[in-house]
Protein backbone atom coordinates (compact mmCIF):
# COMPACT_ATOMS: atom_id res chain seq x y z
CA UNK A 1 0.00 0.00 0.00
CA UNK A 2 1.81 3.35 -0.98
CA UNK A 3 2.18 6.04 1.84
CA UNK A 4 0.19 9.36 1.21
CA UNK A 5 1.78 12.55 1.89
CA UNK A 6 1.61 16.02 0.80
CA UNK A 7 4.00 18.20 2.20
CA UNK A 8 7.31 19.29 2.75
CA UNK A 9 8.72 20.24 -0.28
CA UNK A 10 12.78 20.70 -0.07
CA UNK A 11 15.85 21.13 -1.95
CA UNK A 12 18.39 19.46 -3.21
CA UNK A 13 21.11 18.97 -0.46
CA UNK A 14 20.79 19.28 3.40
CA UNK A 15 17.25 18.96 4.19
CA UNK A 16 14.87 16.02 4.89
CA UNK A 17 11.76 16.41 2.99
CA UNK A 18 9.81 16.00 -0.88
CA UNK A 19 12.40 16.14 -3.28
CA UNK A 20 12.04 16.67 -7.25
CA UNK A 21 14.49 13.87 -8.83
CA UNK A 22 16.66 15.56 -11.77
CA UNK A 23 16.02 15.11 -15.65
CA UNK A 24 13.67 11.89 -15.93
CA UNK A 25 13.86 10.64 -12.46
CA UNK A 26 15.19 7.26 -11.61
CA UNK A 27 14.03 3.95 -12.50
CA UNK A 28 14.12 1.23 -10.01
CA UNK A 29 12.84 -2.23 -11.31
CA UNK A 30 10.24 -1.22 -14.25
CA UNK A 31 9.34 1.91 -12.79
CA UNK A 32 10.22 5.34 -13.08
CA UNK A 33 10.11 7.80 -9.94
CA UNK A 34 10.30 11.21 -10.00
CA UNK A 35 10.17 12.19 -6.38
CA UNK A 36 11.71 10.88 -3.18
CA UNK A 37 11.52 11.73 0.15
CA UNK A 38 15.20 12.37 1.94
CA UNK A 39 15.17 10.49 5.41
CA UNK A 40 18.29 10.83 7.25
CA UNK A 41 19.02 8.47 10.63
CA UNK A 42 21.60 8.00 13.43
CA UNK A 43 19.99 4.58 13.36
CA UNK A 44 19.30 3.63 9.73
CA UNK A 45 21.26 6.15 7.92
CA UNK A 46 20.43 7.61 4.46
CA UNK A 47 17.47 6.48 3.21
CA UNK A 48 15.00 7.17 0.31
CA UNK A 49 10.79 6.72 -0.18
CA UNK A 50 10.76 6.96 -4.04
CA UNK A 51 7.13 8.03 -5.47
CA UNK A 52 5.18 9.91 -8.40
CA UNK A 53 2.70 12.79 -8.44
CA UNK A 54 -0.68 11.62 -8.99
CA UNK A 55 -2.35 14.25 -11.45
CA UNK A 56 -6.16 12.66 -10.12
CA UNK A 57 -5.86 12.70 -6.57
CA UNK A 58 -3.51 15.38 -6.42
CA UNK A 59 -1.04 13.52 -4.13
CA UNK A 60 2.28 12.19 -4.07
CA UNK A 61 2.10 8.60 -4.00
CA UNK A 62 5.17 6.82 -2.55
CA UNK A 63 5.34 3.33 -2.88
CA UNK A 64 8.94 2.20 -2.96
CA UNK A 65 11.84 2.37 0.36
CA UNK A 66 15.27 1.67 -0.06
CA UNK A 67 18.73 3.31 0.55
CA UNK A 68 19.58 6.74 -1.16
CA UNK A 69 21.25 6.32 -4.73
CA UNK A 70 24.35 8.48 -4.97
Amino acid sequence: MPLLMQKGVVGPKGEQGIKRLAGKGITIGNRTYQYEIKVKSKVYGDRRIYGNYDEKLRKYLFDYFDKGFH
